[in-house]
């Protein structure tokens, strides 16, 4: 087999599986995840970090009597930051099931 032949082969093969993966890649685009909202349509992901930030600042709130003390030391930024991700996450998980 010649290099000619199998640069052919090879340069074919990767056009077709980079054309089913792009149609693939496509599939989760049948429905838009977005809610109604006044009449216009707001993403999903928009109302879990609302969602998120109000249920952190409840936990802030709280975790003076939970874990007994309120420091974080210097990484308290980065304690809530990660705190609203997860309480994001939480919320999508819950209520849209992505």
């Amino acid at each position: 087999m010649s290099v000619q032949t199998m640069s052919n082969n090879t340069s074919r093969y990767l056009g077709i599986t980079s054309g089913v993966l792009s149609l693939l890649a496509t599939t989760g685009c049948t429905q838009v995840p977005s809610i109604a909202l006044f009449g216009a349509y707001f993403p999903d992901w928009l109302f879990c970090i609302v969602g998120g930030i109000v249920a952190a600042a409840i936990l802030r709130t709280l975790m003076p009597n939970i874990l007994g003390s309120e420091e974080f030391g210097s990484g308290a930024l980065l304690c809530y930051l990660a705190l609203v991700t997860i309480c994001a996450v939480i919320g999508w998980l819950v209520f849209f099931g992505g």
